[in-house]
């Protein structure tokens, strides 16, 4: 668990909510506090509230989740993410001396690969093709005439896009363009995720077995408890992870399973948890 805790902390687009760790993990936004005598404290948002008890008169009976986190992708423009992530860079060159004509650019745009933002990568592929798919086939566009197209000159090559003597006007049509589709909010995606860490084989998810029935019950009352919180609003998805050794540099290792309780089931790459967490430690 600490390892898998440790990797999700260097992931910025997540916003930790709770976490049950007793690790020095570092979030502006996170205190450590108890909940409970005797129980070992948690980290917790500032803002969070934390509901996960059940109560009999004025006794209540503290619960733990693993790990709640807020997508902060979910609201951010993905262009904007990707740059501040320096995933994606965009260099642009006015061209000096151009008389009687529009004002024209050389531009750069650089796909930069990205270890610690690995879950980013297939979302920065799309958008980098997308940019080079509209800036190669310009000649094509409706409404663009072969004279304001003088000297101008595409090349991409090794996830480097290089474009010169392009319009200044043409390009902040296309960016913008760009722009909005990273506006779409993806349909596969939620606002907060509810993570428990499973230390068992898939095998483990086939079986009817009751401690199964009781990590689904433990689930689906922690997901009760984030949609009756006040101090959040959006879409839910709870999550059975399962840390699995692999020699990729995937963070995700398959497309997730969804049990009959809408919970789904995720293995994530043990190996990148353990590096990360032994540079950590």
């Amino acid at each position: 668990m600490a390892e898998c805790n440790t990797l999700v902390f260097q992931d910025e687009s997540k916003k930790v909510l709770y976490c049950d760790t007793s690790l020095n993990l570092q979030r502006d936004n996170l205190v450590r506090k108890q909940f409970g005598y005797g129980n070992p404290s948690v980290l917790i948002d500032k803002d969070f509230e934390n509901n996960f008890y059940i109560q009999f008169k004025d006794k209540k009976r503290w619960m733990r989740p693993d790990l709640i986190i807020k997508d902060e992708t979910q609201h951010k423009n993905m262009l904007n993410l990707l740059q501040d992530k320096k995933i994606l860079l965009f260099k642009k060159e006015d061209i000096k001396g151009v008389l009687f004509s529009a004002e024209k650019i050389n531009l750069k745009i650089t796909l930069r690969e990205h270890y610690e933002e690995n879950s980013l990568m297939p979302i920065a592929n799309r958008i980098f093709k997308v940019f080079d798919d509209r800036l190669s086939n310009l000649y094509r566009t409706k409404n663009i005439t072969r004279g304001s197209l003088k000297g101008y000159q595409h090349k991409c090559e090794n996830n480097i896009i290089v474009v010169k003597n392009l319009s200044k006007m043409l390009f902040d049509n296309i960016y913008q363009e760009v722009f909005n589709m990273g506006e779409e909010k993806s349909s596969d995606k939620y606002d907060f995720y509810i993570i428990d860490w499973k230390y068992v084989n898939q095998g483990f998810f086939d079986k009817n077995s009751d401690k199964l029935k009781i990590d689904f019950i433990k689930q689906l009352t922690y997901e009760f408890c984030l949609l009756n919180n006040s101090s959040i609003s959006g879409s839910i998805k709870s999550q059975f992870v399962i840390p699995h050794f692999s020699l990729t540099n995937n963070i995700i290792l398959e497309k997730p399973i969804e049990t009959d309780e809408a919970i789904d089931i995720i293995k994530l790459n043990f190996r990148l948890a353990q590096e990360v967490y032994l540079n950590e430690y």
